[in-house]
């Protein structure tokens, strides 16, 4: 027998007590005849070995002898015990031992300190259990000994059973231990012990926790958790609901700090904190089963699940579809002055009956018209007229020329005529210019009447002072207009703060509340306003003569538009002739209508751009990996280091810049003045 298996008889344990422990027993007055006692029964096993022959065996008492042994083997162990129970280096040693064998049971007890390890020891369960322990852990050793031998169903029944009775002691201890009152206090002890090995283990395998966040940061995320935790009542699954949060949130920052610098244009906070919950709970699976991280996979997960909501969400206006169908245009928009204006058919035929009218207002006026009274020589007329527009818009087009520098004068009787109600402005208005005019004559008749000329001469000098007169009447109106426009403009602090753009009861009453009001008004600003920079922009570089094709059909277009919207106001704003309910379906049919004109846009932008949107894509998730690679080195190089490093979150410069960016938050302002001015849009 090996010296260690005698020890074991002696003490149960004794050879799984670290070697510097052994000797410093055996260096004692105890030890020392500890080793006489085991050398004695080494020496007395070994003589009785020696003189076991042939010849001892067929004519002696072998068996007889083997017991003697083993009485007397016993029987010192026994004085031995009996000698040294009570002396101190035995108790100490034979604490230990017994200690390891309830650790044997319960590892978590390695948390304890000596005193605190010598009470769970001592207690009266433990002592019973140690006790049933050791000879049962004997007798299998016996049993299993024998079955080797001869190996039978009574061996096995004996090891089953002993296994049972082993498994049921052990189960008892536990309970005695849990429900032991009195060590509540190194229970709990314990257990916080236990969760800060297992969040030790938990930092190393996620070298994430062991950063801060910034530099700013007094805590690394693993002190956070440790805080949290004990300040937790510490079941188990709160302590898991802790590390996930802890985890998760870590996660979240990364992914927020790099997807905002990567993918600017996409909100990903609500997906960002579900792919960081998902892998926070990944990650601890993969701990708690001891398995390895799959940080590859994890991030090949995130990479498809944000490559297919990227592309989802660009598509979606407001979080939904966008319903890209033709507005239908209700009967009563028929009668408003925008839809008249824009409609194809009324275009058309106001295109022939211009050029008609056109004809017979020139020939009226030059008093070559016919005087017909029959319906049948009228249409001659007619058709005479349309045979003959081509030379009648040529003519009138010469003449509109020449006439154009007077065109102010004419507009500023137009308007005095449809839209000034004042009897004394329109007096006044409509005689200034007339009095400028006259005062011009009258001034160059006083210049010329000393000359002496004959009356032929003043008649002949009546027609340029006229033309001069009128063009001085003119200038005189634009001076007028201008002053006014500025002084009002001045007084009501800009162009779109004057009455006309001002909400009324009409707009209030069609859109039911101020606030709508104002979002309908501001719509119609912000469009004027882009429409009348845009025609400055053209007009500039017409007057340069450097416009392309397509910006002389941009223009005329814009043109078109900014018609169109004055219109649209003002049968929203003050076209009393129609309707005040028909001014939401005004708006609601043009904002429909750009809304398809920008989703379509917005999907040819992201058709033209898939290739460069899926790169950014691939960039961010290498950013990601390359942020948690650096962190495992960073935590492997800097383990020696007091001052746990902040965390460095990777970028790339981002040199893709959407277009298609501008066309959804366009459809998204339609789509939200949309519901606004109709919730069951």
């Amino acid at each position: 027998m090996e010296f260690l298996d005698i020890a074991e008889k002696i003490i149960p344990a004794y050879a799984s007590l670290p070697s510097a422990e052994r000797h410093h027993f055996q260096s004692t007055s105890i030890g020392q005849d500890f080793v006489k006692l085991i050398k004695k029964i080494k020496r007395d096993t070994a003589n009785f070995q020696s003189s076991v022959s042939l010849f001892n065996v067929l004519f002696s008492p072998l068996e007889t002898r083997r017991e003697q042994l083993i009485n007397d083997i016993d029987n010192s162990i026994s004085d031995f015990k009996e000698t040294y129970q009570d002396h101190q280096d035995y108790k100490l040693i034979k604490e230990k031992c017994d200690f390891l064998l309830l650790q044997e049971d319960l590892p978590l007890l390695r948390f304890l300190n000596e005193d605190e390890r010598r009470i769970v020891v001592n207690t009266e369960y433990s002592q019973t259990y140690i006790r049933l322990k050791v000879h049962l852990k004997q007798s299998l050793k016996i049993a299993r000994s024998e079955f080797e031998k001869v190996p039978n169903w009574q061996n096995q029944d004996t090891i089953e059973k002993l296994n049972t009775q082993y498994l049921l002691a052990s189960d008892v201890w536990h309970h005695s231990f849990q429900d032991d009152i009195k060590l509540t206090e190194l229970r709990n002890l314990i257990n916080s012990q236990q969760i800060v090995e297992d969040l030790i283990h938990l930092a190393k395998f996620f070298p994430l926790l062991n950063c801060r966040l910034n530099a700013t940061s007094p805590q690394t995320e693993f002190e956070k958790l440790i805080a949290a935790i004990n300040h937790s009542n510490q079941t188990p699954e709160e302590i898991y609901n802790l590390e996930k949060k802890q985890l998760s949130d870590l996660l979240y920052y990364c992914m927020q700090q790099i997807t905002l610098h990567d993918l600017q244009f996409i909100n990903l906070k609500q997906f960002n904190k579900e792919q960081a919950q998902q892998m926070a709970a990944a990650s601890l699976q993969a701990f708690n089963e001891q398995s390895q991280l799959r940080l590859c996979e994890l991030l090949q997960n995130y990479h498809q699940a944000l490559n297919t909501y990227v592309l989802s969400q660009l598509k979606l206006i407001n979080g939904k579809a966008w319903q890209q169908s033709e507005p239908l245009l209700p009967q009563s928009l028929l009668s408003s002055l925008s839809h008249l204006l824009n409609h194809s058919l009324v275009n058309q035929t106001n295109e022939f009956l211009r050029r008609l009218s056109d004809a017979h207002a020139f020939i009226q006026a030059t008093g070559f018209a016919t005087q017909n009274e029959s319906s049948f020589l009228a249409i001659l007329d007619f058709y005479n007229y349309n045979r003959f527009a081509g030379q009648v818009a040529e003519t009138k087009s010469i003449l509109a020329s020449l006439l154009n520098p007077f065109l102010p004068l004419y507009f500023e009787y137009k308007n005095i005529a449809l839209y000034e109600k004042s009897i004394f402005f329109k007096l006044y208005r409509t005689v200034m210019p007339a009095l400028v005019a006259v005062a011009f004559i009258i001034l160059v008749a006083a210049l010329l009447s000393p000359l002496g000329l004959p009356e032929l001469a003043f008649a002949a000098a009546f027609i340029p002072t006229l033309f001069i007169g009128v063009a001085l009447a003119t200038n005189y109106v634009l001076l007028k207009d201008k002053i006014y426009n500025g002084l009002r403009e001045f007084y009501y602090d800009g162009p779109y703060n004057i009455p006309e753009f001002q909400i009324n009861q009409r707009m209030l009453t069609a859109f039911k509340d101020l606030k709508t009001a104002n979002e309908v008004k501001k719509y119609y600003i912000q469009e004027l306003k882009t429409c009348i920079d845009l025609d400055k922009f053209y007009q500039s570089k017409k007057k340069q003569g450097i416009l392309t094709t397509e910006e002389i059909a941009a223009h005329k277009e814009n043109t078109a538009k900014l018609n169109l919207l004055y219109l649209e106001w003002y049968d929203i704003h003050s076209n009393n002739e129609l309707s005040y309910t028909i001014a939401p379906e005004i708006i609601l049919t043009r904002l429909k209508k750009e809304g398809c004109k920008e989703y379509q846009a917005l999907e040819a932008a992201l058709e033209s751009e898939l290739g460069e949107l899926k790169s950014s894509i691939h960039q961010t998730v290498n950013d990601l990996e390359a942020t948690f690679r650096a962190q495992e080195l960073q935590a492997t190089v800097s383990s020696t280091v007091q001052q746990a490093p902040a965390l460095k979150i990777h970028y790339t410069p981002c040199l893709f810049k959407p277009s298609f960016v501008a066309h959804k938050e366009k459809a998204e302002e339609y789509d939200k003045l949309i519901i606004a001015i109709q919730p069951s849009a």
